[in-house]
């Protein structure tokens, strides 16, 4: 039993020993971790203070490093460029008249097609007839940009034009036909490419569509309004007109005036008058007091615009008669019955007087036989 007893006691102690041991190496291993995290802590927070202490670089300094400036390398192109003598550049193949003017058809064959889809496509537009009003302000669209380019033909814009006067003729609500009008009447204006003859043919077939408005002052203001189709003194329109040979149609015929000479029709003064002068019979016809009153003023006022843009036919005699007109009808309008209307009519007559009294005041001399009353 002692034997036994002293092996016991000599085992365990070699087991505390290598515990003692393994302790040991364990304390030994923590240590030198510990002595490396520091060493690693010291390094970061020299390499900080070295980045401190180092002069910091300008965003500019960066970006003229990654993108240097254009004027160095356009230097640089040059300075490798090799250099050509004058002669050279005007060794540069030159094409023939022939070759132009290939390539003209070729462009001008080109955009004719387009064109061709484009009618298609609206034609089909214009079959749906909830959607007959949009195919022909698109038809317009068409038409004027047809018109602005020399290469298309003038033919091309003219049948846009068609397609447009057929679909507004199948329009059957008055008020449609009053508020599509004025689209026809600009797209006409603003043309410049037509001849004499298509251009008289579209302006006379608006001033019908305009004189045959359901109400009286609706025909008053859209006759007047056409007008302006006869006279257009921009440089634009001037500069595009074409000559062409006169023609038979006369637009006196659809007013009921007496025809005459026919001059330019950009500039046709004696049509413009016509128009001014329908407008007033149109106005004078009405059965509403006021609404002929309103109409005259208008007039008066389209009267001194032609008046000061040099329309000849637009004399002065003409301004100072409907400015007495205006005045007596103004005179016969009872304030008891109608003094708001009243008021405001002088209110409208006084400030077209003073608008020809200060042209009257630049131009003294053109507007001195115009009576105010």
């Amino acid at each position: 039993r002692r034997q036994d007893k002293n092996e016991q006691d000599a085992s365990s102690q070699e087991k505390s020993e290598d515990s003692e041991d393994e302790g040991e190496n364990e304390q030994t291993a923590s240590d030198k971790a510990g002595d490396n995290d520091q060493e690693t802590k010291d390094k970061t927070e020299a390499s900080k203070s070295d980045d401190e202490d180092e002069p910091k670089s300008t965003d500019a300094e960066d970006d003229s490093e990654v993108n240097p400036p254009a004027e160095n390398e356009r230097e640089k192109i040059e300075k490798t460029a090799p250099e050509t003598s004058p002669a050279e550049k005007n060794d540069a193949p030159e094409r023939s008249l022939e070759e132009l003017e290939s390539l003209v058809k070729a462009c001008t064959a080109g955009s004719r097609k387009v064109f061709q889809y484009v009618h298609e496509i609206i034609t089909a537009l214009a079959g749906v007839i909830t959607y007959q009003e949009v195919a022909m302000k698109l038809f317009l669209q068409a038409a004027s940009c047809a018109d602005s380019l020399e290469l298309v033909e003038e033919t091309v814009s003219y049948e846009f034009f068609v397609q447009a006067f057929t679909l507004y003729e199948d329009v059957a609500d008055s008020k449609a036909q009053l508020r599509l009008l004025p689209v026809l009447i600009g797209a006409v204006q603003t043309t410049k490419g037509f001849g004499q003859d298509n251009y008289e043919t579209l302006c006379t077939k608006v001033t019908q569509y305009a004189a045959r408005l359901l109400k009286k002052p609706d025909q008053c203001r859209m006759v007047y309004s056409c007008s302006h189709l006869f006279w257009d003194d921009s440089p634009e329109v001037v500069s595009k007109i074409k000559p062409a040979e006169s023609t038979s149609s006369s637009l006196g015929d659809l007013l009921g005036d007496s025809g005459g000479d026919k001059t330019d029709v950009f500039g046709d003064g004696k049509r413009a008058l016509e128009c001014l002068q329908k407008s007033l019979r149109i106005a004078d016809a009405c059965v509403s007091s006021s609404a002929h009153i309103s109409l005259f003023i208008e007039i008066l006022n389209r009267y001194v615009f032609f008046f000061d843009k040099g329309c000849t036919k637009i004399t002065a005699q003409y301004i100072s008669g409907l400015i007495a007109l205006i005045n007596e009808h103004l005179s016969q309008l009872s304030e008891d019955e109608h003094l708001e209307l009243k008021t405001q009519l002088e209110k409208f007559f006084r400030s077209t007087l003073e608008h020809i009294k200060v042209k009257a005041r630049t131009s003294p001399g053109k507007y001195a036989d115009i009576d105010l009353g």
